[in-house]
């Protein structure tokens, strides 16, 4: 559990590998996790510059592959 609370994207791979490797994380310590737990995982391993963005992103049912799809289409 400390790993995944430590566990921070530092930018050096894709967002999107980012969240795969996160969720590969969460599966290995064994933990069912609903989608806005699993959301909020995610926005607690992104960089505080990304907050702002964060907070724009709009949408209630907390879907990390259409946050990971906004903030790829973003940085294009």
């Amino acid at each position: 559990m400390a790993k995944l609370h430590l566990t921070k994207w530092d930018r050096s791979s894709t967002i999107h590998s980012h969240r795969d490797a996160l969720r590969t994380e969460l599966a290995d310590a064994g933990m069912t996790i609903i989608s806005d737990q699993s959301f909020e995982y995610f926005t607690n391993s992104l960089p505080a510059s990304l907050n702002f963005f964060i907070a724009l992103y709009d949408d209630p049912t907390y879907n990390v592959d259409l946050l990971c799809n906004m903030y790829a289409e973003y940085e294009m």
